[in-house]
């Protein structure tokens, strides 16, 4: 038995305001709220286009009026659908020019990261990295340990967001397992680590040069997953999609 699961990696630079006024009907008075508060205009169309464009998406899986749908939300925070969600589960992530939306028929978690230059990076290692992450990354020149280190982020948030625990489990306690080869524009998946619950599996992929994503996803017994199904395109190209249903 296959998992299904698709993903949609959405460009967020320089969307038609034709599409912007679209996605902010879709967005509840909450939402909307919300949106109107954020002062920073980069985090504000982020926040716009990954709310519209999962509220559409979504509507689409399970023909219902996008601005009908109403979230629930776990003890950490997670997001999921209400009654009559159709089994579905869903995740978010944005950074930099890009919203990650990871949909599928069982627990997922999803994260993209923007990789950039970290000040702080021996600190951030020592809180994020196990002991034999930080000697592997450590040794690494500046750019490949930069790289480094959101690859091993990455996939740790997308497992921690997939089990829905976020960033109250230290990413320290767990360990991933990464080969020195270069990512590529699809998935790829991770072999086991430690700390990582039996059942699971993380993919990863380097969506362009700048930016790194992963995507964790709870297998049950005697399922495999294929290669997740990923679509990078634009605003205007998502709303135009006619095929947003599962395969």
């Amino acid at each position: 038995m296959a998992a299904t699961v698709q993903v949609w990696v959405i460009l967020t630079r320089d969307p038609e305001f034709s599409c912007l006024d679209q996605l902010l009907a879709y967005l509840s008075p909450a939402e909307r709220h919300r949106s109107d508060s954020i002062r920073h205009a980069l985090t504000q169309r982020n926040f716009l286009v990954g709310r519209g464009c999962l509220r559409y998406l979504l509507g689409r899986y399970l023909g219902q009026p996008p601005a009908s749908l109403s979230f629930t939300y776990g003890p950490q925070g997670k997001p999921g659908l209400g009654q009559g969600n159709g089994g579905l589960e869903f995740n978010l992530s944005h950074s930099g020019d890009y919203v990650a939306i990871a949909i599928a028929d069982r627990r997922v978690g999803i994260d993209l990261e923007q990789v950039r230059t970290l000040n702080a990076l021996p600190a951030l290692c020592e809180r994020c990295l196990s002991p034999g992450e930080q000697i592997n990354l450590l040794t690494l020149s500046q750019p490949q340990a930069h790289l480094q280190f959101f690859r091993y982020w990455t996939a740790k948030e997308a497992y921690l967001k997939g089990v829905g625990v976020g960033l109250s489990q230290p990413m320290g306690n767990l360990e991933v397992m990464l080969d020195q080869q270069p990512l590529f524009q699809y998935p790829k998946p991770l072999t086991q680590g430690l700390g990582i619950l039996p059942g699971w599996q993380i993919w990863q992929w380097q969506v362009d040069s700048d930016h790194v994503a992963a995507l964790a996803c709870a297998l049950a017994p005697k399922t495999t997953l294929a290669v997740p199904q990923v679509r990078r395109l634009t605003v205007a190209a998502v709303l135009a999609a006619a095929d947003a249903g599962p395969a």
